[in-house]
């Protein structure tokens, strides 16, 4: 009768620049029923691990030309190791070798001579936390699709269309999916409602928050005219129904379309920035503003803005001024200003994309960690004032 295992699916590589030693394991872990493949040296290994997919590596730590550190070193620096388990192999007598390469990533470590039972469980041991590991990010990666889904499903479909105004809007969101949103609401008699808002959670969480509120904004929109008394009606509603859901920083306002006048009540969000037609950027004046979904009654910032023939509203979130370079440098609202003023006589929609393009640019290698969202509005030049 046969003594065989069945075939199993992970794939090993074993790096050693002794022979003897990778026809040791070869035969060892075939017998197991791995899929093996070998490196004689370092650099190999890594050009192998870059070229096809394994689940272990099996690392002697002495090797000419590249030893085992280096390849660790390596392994860490293009973050393969959150990938790619690694079993360092050392004598017996070398433990301060092994100790380092655990201290630098390894999963564990393999004595020489080797020692079949020791062989067997070690790996076996390592390759069921990797498939634990590997179980959780794809429950995490099922979760980031459905919020996701649910984020993207609530933005408006495509920007309004009055005659007399132009808008913009772009929004990048990070791949921890955060609760940027914005919205345009037709609330009737030549009024538009519009928001720009950011849920504190991230995940499904906020994106299930950021649905609950984008739908009570959108149906209470049409029958409170006053921005403050209807941020308070959708507060109250939150704090009734979902107490501990986070808090949402925003902003909405409705434009006049024919007074060109933009009455806004802000909660805890960033001011709107106005530039005009030279490229000279301000913010209007303020009072203290709190989050929805805090408080009871949270303080409301509650403004008027006429808008001029040139003027172009911008409203963003945070994850603007925020995005850090590889350096740990925030964009920060200097060069934020300095990126709208340079794009003054552009169309909303183009300053918007530019700014997103800049920030996404700006943020290599390593990406963004937060969404970024801006909105833009301003009336058509063409329009008599």
């Amino acid at each position: 009768m046969s003594t065989s295992q069945p075939q199993k699916t992970e794939r090993i590589l074993v790096v050693d620049d002794n022979r003897v030693n990778r026809m040791t394991l070869l035969s060892s872990l075939q017998s197991l029923g791995y899929q093996v493949e070998l490196a004689e040296d370092g650099r190999q290994a890594l050009e192998m691990v870059g070229a096809e997919r394994f689940d272990l590596m099996l690392l002697d730590i002495l090797m000419p030309e590249m030893d085992g550190f280096e390849v660790l070193d390596n392994l860490q620096a293009n973050g393969q190791l959150h990938e790619l388990p690694v079993i360092v192999v050392s004598s017996v007598d070398d433990m301060d070798s092994i100790v380092r390469g655990i201290e630098m990533g390894a999963e564990d470590y393999l004595p020489k001579p080797f020692n079949a039972t020791l062989l067997r469980a070690r790996i076996g041991a390592t390759l069921e936390k990797k498939r634990l590991r590997d179980s959780e990010k794809a429950v995490v990666e099922r979760e980031y699709r459905t919020a996701k889904g649910i984020q993207l499903g609530m933005l408006p479909k495509e920007l309004p269309t009055i005659p007399g105004w132009a808008f913009g809007a772009s929004i990048s969101a990070a791949r921890q999916v955060g609760g940027d949103f914005y919205d345009f609401i037709d609330i009737g008699d030549g009024k538009l409602g519009i928001i720009v808002g950011d849920v504190s959670d991230k995940g499904v969480p906020s994106a299930l928050v950021m649905a609950m509120f984008v739908t009570l904004m959108r149906s209470e929109a049409r029958h409170e005219p006053s921005p403050t008394k209807l941020m308070r009606i959708v507060n109250q509603r939150m704090m009734e129904s979902t107490p501990n859901a986070g808090f949402i920083t925003l902003l909405y306002g409705v434009l006049d379309i024919k007074s060109r006048s933009f009455e806004y009540a802000r909660a805890g969000h960033h001011l709107p920035l106005l530039i005009n037609e030279i490229g000279e950027v301000r913010e209007p004046n303020s009072e203290i503003g709190q989050p929805v979904g805090i408080f009871e009654e949270p303080l409301i910032d509650e403004q008027i803005l006429e808008i001029s023939n040139g003027t172009t509203v911008v409203l963003y979130t945070d994850g603007i001024p925020d995005a850090t370079d590889i350096e740990g440098k925030t964009f920060g609202d200097d060069r934020f200003w300095e990126r709208l003023s340079l794009d003054a006589g552009h169309a909303p929609q183009e300053i918007c994309d530019q700014l997103v393009d800049d920030l996404i640019e700006f943020q290599k290698p390593h990406g963004q960690f937060d969404d970024m969202t801006i909105l833009a509005f301003r009336p058509d030049k063409a329009q008599p004032s």
